[in-house]
Parts: structure tokens; sequence; C-alpha cells
């Protein structure tokens, strides 16, 4: 059976922000990388946190939300 999953150097050069970065810079990233599952519901960082990974998302949709100080949840990207 073929798979339709893409090779994570395929997928690195397709992401605009790692777009012209050399095959040796893009191995590097990809020495580094491993896939992490999220289910739908959890929180990958709180507003706040000192983020300490890039996160490229391969399948699915991820949504980002502000929480004011009243505690309304706003969908700033969906």
């Amino acid at each position: 059976m073929l798979s339709t999953e893409i090779s994570v150097p395929d997928l690195l050069v397709q992401v605009p922000l790692l777009q012209g970065l050399s095959a040796q810079c893009i191995q590097e990233i990809v020495s580094h990388a491993h896939p992490v599952t999220f289910l739908p519901g959890d929180v990958v960082i709180c507003e706040g946190q000192k983020g300490d990974a890039l996160y490229i998302i391969s399948k699915g949709q991820v949504g980002v939300t502000q929480h004011s100080d009243s505690g309304k949840e706003t969908i700033v990207v969906s």
C-alpha cells in the first residue's frame, strides 16, 4: 500500500518561513524534529508562556484564542 504521508523534509520546504533555506539547514532541522500528536481540545501553549518549540502542522488544524481579564475567550485565528 502506498503511503500518503509527506516526508518531513518535503513538508519543511513547503513552510513559507523555511523556504529559501539550504538543504543542509533543512536536514539540521529534520535531525531535531519529532512528531507530536494533539487531540481536539488540547492546549499547545498558553498566552504568556515562554515557547520552546516550533510546531508545523502536517495534518489537521489549530485555533488561537485569547482570554480577557474578565475570562471571555476570543478566537484570534481559526
